[in-house]
């Protein structure tokens, strides 16, 4: 009898523990979510991100050229101005 009654304790213990596994395996995958879900979403980041990159090679682009034109006018400028310096001391001698 006394037998009986451990056998009894050793498999209601080896019950509750394997209840309680079983439910954090099925919280487990209620709050998992869906692989297939989460690979669509790898999927549209991904694309997202080539898009960004993208972008940004055009504005780095544009960006490249338009300071290599603010040099070219800061030059035209310059010579400009020097030019019309000139101008201005030649007809500051003039009589």
């Amino acid at each position: 009898m006394a037998i009986a009654q451990e056998q009894i304790k050793t498999l209601r213990a080896e019950r509750d523990k394997l209840q309680q596994r079983l439910r954090l395996q099925l919280g487990a995958e209620l709050e998992a979510p869906d692989r297939a879900h989460l690979t669509a979403r790898v999927a549209d980041l991904e694309a997202i991100n080539r898009q960004l990159v993208a972008e940004r090679d055009a504005r780095t682009i544009e960006a490249d050229t338009a300071r290599s034109r603010v040099g070219e006018l800061e030059d035209d400028l310059s010579a400009a101005r020097e030019s019309l310096r000139r101008v201005i001391k030649i007809q500051n001698r003039a009589p």
